[in-house]
């Protein structure tokens, strides 16, 4: 049993040493994992001239779901969440253009319409189904339920995790800090990351270390990208969701986070009274990121929402 303890002791220790020593080698080594305990792969595909970096998994076959990450987030966002899908769906999770591996451009348009038919393009590149289901998460939701509205006939089935595209009634924590100067969404150090990830959780999901500092450099890198993106989009609203919501026919599952502090769970009341019909599910103890920090009931509900779409 000493020789065991010992043995472990040493380990935690070349594995300490490794990730201060390759930081970015044990990083791709722990998601490299991860993807594969989620049952999928790396794949890239150019489509209409743009390079795509995507995950794909499941039977070949199977109904099609596609999960779209949100501002600032990448494909590995929904892993721990998608790993309850690849056993009965062939899933799709993109790296949304201007994100993740994908090259940065100001001289394109990110907008949200700009990129539903970039999403389009990429959904008729992948999958031989007539129709998919549909997932998008915050930034991602938005594009999401712009789809449903300009390409309804590719839908079976859309969900709205925590989206963007509404105006709330109460205004989010997020938005306050942000009137007063202070950008939570914008690190620029190892500190506002972790910062930036206690905001958008209610209880942080587990990260290992070595991950949690690449992603943090990643997003220190990407910060005046992302300045640039919010300074253009100014106070105009592009693609609002209300007047869209009430002409949706596709089933439609929204799921929030009750401790929301990006976007006040009071978008829901405004969502509901225009899209009556729809599920709705508000996890408590939950913020920004329920695909994150709740992957096994969100998951769950996910499932229950798409064994009853026809």
């Amino acid at each position: 049993m000493k020789k065991l303890g010992i043995a472990l002791a040493v380990t935690l220790l070349l594995a300490a040493v490794a990730g201060a020593i390759f930081p970015q080698e044990v990083a791709s080594f722990l998601v490299d994992t991860e993807r594969g305990r989620s049952g999928l792969t790396y794949a890239s595909r150019t489509v209409d001239g743009e390079t795509w970096h995507y995950l794909k998994g499941g039977p070949e076959g199977a109904e099609t779901i596609v999960l779209l990450h949100g501002f600032g987030g990448d494909k590995d966002n929904w892993l721990r969440f998608a790993a309850r899908l690849t056993d009965d769906y062939r899933v799709f999770v993109p790296d949304l253009p201007g994100f993740g591996q994908t090259p940065r451009d100001l001289s394109l348009d990110y907008g949200v319409a700009a990129q539903t038919g970039r999403v389009h393009r990429f959904i008729v590149a992948v999958s031989d189904d007539a129709s998919v289901h549909l997932a998008g998460h915050s930034m991602g939701g938005h594009i999401a339920g712009w789809y449903a509205h300009t390409h309804a006939e590719r839908l079976r089935s859309l969900m709205l995790v925590t989206n963007s595209g509404i105006r709330t009634p109460v205004q989010s924590d997020i938005d306050r800090r942000r009137a007063a100067g202070d950008d939570v969404t914008l690190p620029r150090s190892r500190e506002e990351y972790r910062r930036l990830i206690e905001w958008a959780s209610h209880e942080p999901p587990f990260i290992p270390w070595p991950v949690g500092n690449v992603l943090a450099d990643e997003s220190i890198a990407d910060t005046d990208f992302k300045a640039e993106l919010i300074r253009r989009r100014g106070n105009r609203r592009e693609a609002p969701l209300e007047p869209v919501l009430a002409t949706l026919e596709v089933p439609t599952l929204v799921l929030w986070g009750r401790e929301d502090r990006f976007i006040d769970v009071s978008a829901v009341d405004v969502m509901r009274t225009l899209l009556p019909d729809a599920r709705y599910e508000i996890l408590d103890e939950t913020g920004h990121l329920p695909i994150l920090e709740r992957a096994a009931d969100s998951a769950a509900i996910y499932r229950d929402f798409l064994d009853a779409v026809p």
